[in-house]
């Protein structure tokens, strides 16, 4: 947290691999890499645009060479949006970020 102006509380883990975040609510549909993930909220790119406190299932998609791991059941709500993409703040406390170094810090960039 470089910036002083960064008022999050939570260590938030920039990610150098394959993740996609899915937000969906009310038939509207969004999807893009996770730039940076914290146990409390996430950033996504995404050209879409929706409005501050907008909420949204949202479903995280790890993937391998060979496989992906979908984390889901999740809720939460857009708390800012800029020209790049959204900051979501989860409904409940992110379980699995424990395991998220594990994946981040050994995948492999497997474009192909």
């Amino acid at each position: 947290m470089s910036n002083s102006r960064d008022r999050r509380a939570a260590f938030r883990m920039d990610v150098v691999s394959k993740a996609v975040c899915n937000l969906k609510a009310d038939g509207v549909s969004i999807s893009g890499p996770i730039r940076d993930i914290s146990i409390a909220g996430l950033y996504v790119e995404t050209d879409e645009k929706t409005e501050p406190g907008s909420g949204f299932d949202i479903e995280i998609v790890l993937s391998g060479r060979y496989s992906q791991m979908i984390l889901g059941s999740m809720s939460g709500k857009v708390v800012r949006t800029d020209d790049h993409g959204l900051a979501i703040t989860f409904d409940q406390r992110f379980e699995w970020f424990a395991m998220v170094p594990l994946y981040f810090n050994t995948a492999t960039d497997y474009s192909d």
